[in-house]
C-alpha cells in the first residue's frame, strides 16, 4: 500500500465560494465546509480546489482523462460502443444474462425485492394524472435527451427533507470505476443522476477525527459527492436522436460498479481491526443501483460484488412509463431506493466510528493513491 504523499501543497481550512467547472447540481449557498488545497507552484489561475485538500484525483499514467473524448453524439456518459461493454468485461464488470442471475446471492436479491414491492404513496401522482398528462405523452412521439432529461430530473430528485444529494451530468474521477492495472482503464462514466451523500452529512468527528481520512476514499466526483449507491442514466429516442438503453446500461454497469468498489474500500477497513477487539462490526449491505431509461422505458439494475473483484450487474425490473399503473411503481420504487440510501448511511457512520473508536491499526492508513497508483482491493 503506498504511503501519504509528501508534496502537494498546504492543506487547511477554508470556505470555497467560487464556482465548481462542469458541476450543474452543486448549490452555491450551501454551507458544506470543503477543505481545500492547492498545489504547490500553480498559478491562482490553475489552482484546482478538492474537498479533502489533496492531489490524489489528478491525472496519473496510464489512466484516462476526466475530459471525455470520442463522445457519442448523443448522450454524456461517451459509454454507447461496443467496446464500452467489451471493455468493462474484460476489467471483470459483467453484465448478467439470465442464466447469470439465477447466480445472484438471495441476500442481494432480498434487497432488490424489497425496494420494489414496498409500499408507499407518491404525493400527487395519480393514474388518470398519468393518463392525462400531454408532455408525458409526448415522450413516446418525439422523445429527445433534453425533453427526457426536462421532464425526469425534477420528479426523480430527491426530497428536500432527504439526506440524499444528487449530482447531476458530473463525470466520475478517473480510477474510481475499478480495473485490471495491465489494461486500458474504462472511461470515467458521466450519469445523468448520480446519488451520494455530501460531506455535510457525517459529523465533525468523522470529518476530522482518524476515521474522517476514510473518507478521502470515499469521493466520486466533483462536486464532493461521498459513497454514491444509486445512478441514473437518460437517453434520448426519437427520429432526431441517437440514444439508446443499451448506452445507457452501459453508463449503469461502469458508475455502479464504482459505487459498489467504494464501500469495499471501507468494509476492507473494517475487516483490518484486530479481532481482539469485541465490539462487532457493522455490517454493510453493499449494492449498488442503476436505471437506464429513455422517455418510455426505465430498467432497474442491480450490481454487487460476486467475488474478490469481480462485479456483476442484473436486471431486476422493467416499467413502461406511459402506463399509469407502471409509472406510479417506477416512482415508488425511486423513493424506496432514495429511504434505503437514507438506512445505509447509519450503516457507513456506524462502520466510520468502529474505525474511529478502534482505528490505531493498519487498516485506518489511508491510502490517498489507491485510485491510481495502488488500489490493492478496489482494484482488480
Amino acid at each position: 500500500m503506498s504511503s501519504r504523499p509528501q508534496g502537494g501543497g498546504p492543506y487547511g481550512r477554508q470556505r470555497y465560494h467560487g464556482p465548481i467547472k462542469g458541476d450543474e447540481s452543486v448549490d452555491e449557498s450551501e454551507e458544506c465546509l470543503r477543505l481545500v488545497c492547492y498545489e504547490g507552484g500553480a498559478s491562482n489561475d490553475e489552482r484546482t480546489p478538492s474537498l479533502f485538500g489533496d492531489n490524489r484525483h489528478s491525472r496519473s499514467r496510464g489512466q484516462p482523462s476526466n475530459h471525455l473524448g470520442g463522445m457519442t453524439p448523443q448522450g454524456h456518459s461517451g459509454l454507447g460502443r461496443y467496446h464500452d461493454r467489451d471493455l468493462l468485461h474484460q476489467h471483470n464488470i459483467q453484465y448478467l444474462s439470465l442464466y447469470g442471475t439465477n447466480h445472484v446471492r438471495q441476500s442481494v436479491k432480498n434487497i432488490s425485492e424489497a425496494v420494489i414491492r414496498q409500499h408507499r404513496e407518491v404525493p400527487g401522482v395519480t393514474p388518470e394524472g398519468i393518463r392525462n398528462d400531454p408532455e408525458l405523452h409526448r415522450l413516446e412521439e418525439v422523445g429527445t435527451l433534453s425533453m427526457v432529461e426536462g421532464y425526469f430530473i425534477p420528479l426523480l430528485s430527491p426530497p428536500a427533507d432527504s439526506c440524499v444529494h444528487c449530482a447531476k451530468k458530473q463525470a466520475l474521477y478517473s480510477g474510481v470505476v475499478p480495473h485490471v492495472k495491465s489494461l486500458e482503464a474504462p472511461r470515467p462514466p458521466t450519469p445523468t443522476m448520480l446519488y451520494g451523500y455530501s460531506l455535510g452529512m457525517f459529523g465533525a468527528a468523522e470529518r476530522e477525527q482518524s476515521a474522517g481520512s476514510v473518507l478521502v476514499e470515499a469521493e466520486a466526483t466533483r462536486s464532493c459527492l461521498l459513497y454514491p449507491f444509486l445512478t441514473i442514466d437518460m437517453q434520448g429516442d426519437g427520429p432526431i436522436s441517437t440514444g439508446s438503453l443499451w448506452a445507457a446500461s452501459n453508463t449503469c454497469l461502469a458508475s455502479s460498479a464504482a459505487c459498489v468498489a467504494l464501500v469495499n474500500k471501507l468494509e476492507y477497513r473494517v475487516r483490518q481491526v484486530p479481532a481482539l477487539f469485541t465490539r462487532v462490526a457493522p455490517e454493510l449491505n453493499n449494492v449498488a443501483f442503476g436505471i437506464a431509461m429513455s422517455g418510455t422505458e426505465a430498467r432497474l439494475f442491480v450490481t454487487y460484488q460476486m467475488d474478490e473483484g469481480k462485479y456483476g450487474m442484473y436486471k431486476a425490473k422493467s416499467f413502461l412509463l406511459q402506463d399509469p399503473d407502471d409509472h406510479i411503481r417506477f416512482r415508488k420504487c425511486v423513493l424506496n431506493i432514495i429511504d434505503w440510501g437514507q438506512k445505509r448511511l447509519v450503516k457507513i457512520r456506524e462502520a466510520l466510528t468502529y474505525l474511529r473508536l478502534h482505528g490505531a491499526n493498519q487498516g485506518m492508513m489511508p491510502d490517498f493513491m489507491y485510485r491510481d497508483d495502488d488500489y490493492r482491493h478496489g482494484e482488480i
